[in-house]
């Protein structure tokens, strides 16, 4: 059984072969690609950081035990926050406060909280088309949130509420977007269209290959 190797020799001989093939796949793949970055409308991440603690006690006086306790019931409730971050209890108010014109789910696209490992941080990312916009519903996504779990979600109290939940870095007004990141893309709008290129030689020359091949038949049969 015999098998097929191409070389880097062969592939630099077929993309010779149909330079014009291979450079016009190129150009219409990068253009398309650099006209996609270009023509994107820039979107702007904002971040929020808040940072939660067991209060236990209302007095504040703890024991080894209770520390223990809380430390690992907080690690278990705090999983939970990402998530909580979609709902209408935490959204609806930021929407109305700012006067935002969307719905919950709407903005909801636009949050992503995440729990970074091993820690009681919660980090409340935003993305918008606009960079003021963008710092200013991370910090009342994070403010609101802090409200709910420090006094609504666990108790109508906020001084017999477990857990206190507060903002330790509000988020800035980004000065540069987030996406489209440019150099990213254009690069790998280039390997893309080198990919193309090598893919539309070989499969010209592969189609020439079978269409001589057809018409030395077609001569063969007729003599």
């Amino acid at each position: 059984e015999t098998g097929i190797t191409v070389t880097i020799a062969d592939l630099l001989h077929v993309l010779r072969k149909h330079i014009v093939t291979a450079a016009t796949a190129s150009v219409v793949i990068f253009v398309a690609v650099a006209a996609f970055t270009f023509l994107s409308p820039p979107k702007y991440t904002a971040t929020a950081e808040l940072f939660a603690t067991y209060s236990g006690q209302s007095d504040g006086s703890q024991n080894s035990n209770e520390m223990n306790s809380g430390a690992s019931y907080l690690s278990t409730q705090i999983k939970t926050y990402p998530q909580l971050i979609n709902t209408q209890a935490i959204l609806q108010p930021v929407i109305d406060y700012l006067s935002l014109n969307m719905t919950v789910k709407d903005l909801a696209d636009m949050v992503t909280a995440t729990n970074p490992t091993n820690t009681f941080m919660v980090d409340i990312a935003v993305e918008a088309g606009d960079a003021q916009q963008s710092a200013q519903i991370a910090n009342s996504v994070s403010k609101n949130l802090a409200k709910q779990i420090s006094s609504t979600l666990y108790s109508d109290d906020a001084a017999k509420s477990p857990i206190q939940l507060s903002v330790v870095q509000e988020a800035q007004t980004p000065t540069e977007p987030s996406s489209p990141k440019v150099p990213l893309y254009l690069a790998a709008g280039l390997i893309l269209a080198l990919i193309v290129a090598v893919g539309a030689a070989l499969l010209r020359d592969v189609l020439n290959t079978k269409a001589v091949s057809n018409t030395h038949l077609r001569a063969h049969e007729t003599v």
